[in-house]
């Protein structure tokens, strides 16, 4: 049984920030019998961020199995999109924990195959014993720090680029695509209501100069819903979906999303768990009818959440940024 967490106290801080869910995250990936079953076990955190889920789960495996199977039998392989993010949560965990099996891959989640294959599973085939877990979105140190140009507040280029070795970045996209599909963006991946408008007002401004800021892009949107609605009439800020759509088509989000579902069934062992935290409708969308296709007509996975786990008062309170994340998990039967 998922339930939420009760000591949002007993997270890891090391890092400076909260890993989100992370006590519903340990639940299920530590809740099966896996462990005792096979050797090694490997779990891979296909979004290590910070590395505070891991570090977490490194201290409840230890905990519940002992430091001697933590030694012999835990394996993590922690990926990362974002270089200095990587290595920077890579030397953290190999100093903290010398002694351990960790492996690292520097890439996108959708590339889970390859870096399974880089640790030395060539065909891939169940080779996660322990359990996997996907965090979406823009991490907690990408939206912090404002020259990556994520954040509607902070004076910064326009960028959004998770990964900063890509050449597509928010500026591009903003200064190049067509009206129509800018329309496209926003509508499908910010489900924005004055998309068309948008899309007019940004193809009209860039002929006279090319939009190269984050507050130029957000000041534009916020004065057009100051034209259009009273400010009681919107409860979060005028900009918000035009960035999160943005940040979706720069990084390409749901389809690399798609694409590490699809890998569950082959990647997964018997018994291993995955959880995806998602951060938007469209994220947890595509997460639970993936899931659901899976679990229909004795499919390859169980399906452990009919409902997305959320964060409850209490962490909500220590971290904000909670408040809109949902948790699902699987298991591979």
């Amino acid at each position: 049984m998922i339930t939420p967490s009760q000591d949002p106290k007993s997270f890891p801080a090391s890092t400076g920030h909260i890993p989100v869910l992370c006590e519903e995250v340990l639940s299920a990936l530590l809740a099966s019998e896996v462990p005792y079953k096979c050797q090694p076990q490997l779990y891979v955190d296909c979004t290590l961020g910070g590395g505070g889920h891991s570090e977490a789960l490194i201290e409840r495996y230890g905990k519940r199995y002992g430091a001697k199977a933590l030694e012999e039998n835990f394996v993590l392989l922690g990926i990362d999109q974002d270089k200095g993010v990587l290595e920077n949560a890579q030397a953290r965990l190999r100093l903290r924990y010398p002694q351990l099996k960790l492996h690292f891959y520097h890439g996108n989640f959708s590339q889970i195959k390859a870096a399974l294959k880089s640790v030395g599973f060539p065909d891939c085939a169940g080779a996660i014993t322990g359990g996997l877990l996907a965090d979406i979105g823009v991490s907690s140190f990408q939206f912090d720090q404002g020259e990556r140009g994520f954040s509607f507040n902070k004076e910064a280029p326009l960028d959004m680029r998770m990964n900063q070795a890509q050449s597509l970045s928010a500026a591009e996209v903003v200064n190049t695509y067509s009206e129509k599909e800018l329309v496209r963006v926003f509508s499908d991946f910010g489900e924005e209501r004055f998309s068309k408008t948008i899309a007019r007002l940004i193809s009209e401004r860039r002929k006279e100069k090319p939009f190269e800021t984050t507050l130029e892009l957000s000041l534009l949107i916020k004065t057009l819903y100051q034209q259009k609605l009273p400010p009681k009439a919107y409860k979060i800020h005028p900009a918000t979906k035009v960035f999160q759509a943005l940040r979706i088509e720069v990084n390409q989000e749901l389809s690399v999303l798609e694409t590490l579902l699809q890998s569950l069934p082959e990647v997964l062992g018997q018994g291993a768990r995955a959880c995806v935290i998602s951060f938007h409708s469209l994220e947890d969308r595509i997460v639970k009818n993936a899931f659901r296709a899976f679990y229909q007509n004795d499919g390859p996975l169980m399906l452990l959440t009919r409902k997305p786990v959320t964060a409850s008062e209490q962490e909500i309170l220590q971290n904000p940024r909670s408040r809109s994340a949902k948790l699902r998990v699987s298991e591979r039967r």
